[in-house]
């Protein structure tokens, strides 16, 4: 045995678990980012519609403005997205999903249909 090199003390069953744990680690913080990144994006369409509809509201309603309106103007843009982040950070996990597990399983030295199978499990979620 060279130095400082150890004999395996993972067993099978630990690197799956292993394997399977850095695989939700990498789903959650994809999933995060491009929603957040779609979030942060949606900040300038919420704030040109808070102003739009704050302008509508000053030239019909003889210079009044309800705050909710305005508000509702700002939250709709914003709203749409951050569902369409949702949906692209599903369809891009969904995509990279096979190529991630395999890279996992040959880290962990683990069946890659061993991973596939909890992979296929959170596929949709």
């Amino acid at each position: 045995m060279a130095y400082r090199e150890m004999e395996d003390v993972l067993g099978t069953d630990e690197r799956d678990e292993a394997a399977t744990r850095a695989l939700g680690r990498w789903r959650d913080r994809t999933r995060t980012a491009i929603l957040a990144a779609f979030a942060i994006a949606g900040l300038v369409p919420g704030a040109l519609g808070y102003w739009f509809v704050q302008d509508l509201q000053f030239r019909y309603n003889h210079g009044v403005a309800l705050l909710m309106i305005n508000l509702a103007g700002a939250l709709v843009p914003w709203l749409v997205l951050v569902f369409a982040g949702r949906t692209v950070a599903r369809r891009f996990v969904a995509r990279r999903l096979d190529a991630k597990v395999a890279e996992l399983a040959a880290a962990y030295e683990i069946p890659v249909a061993r991973l596939a199978a909890t992979a296929n499990l959170v596929r949709g979620l």
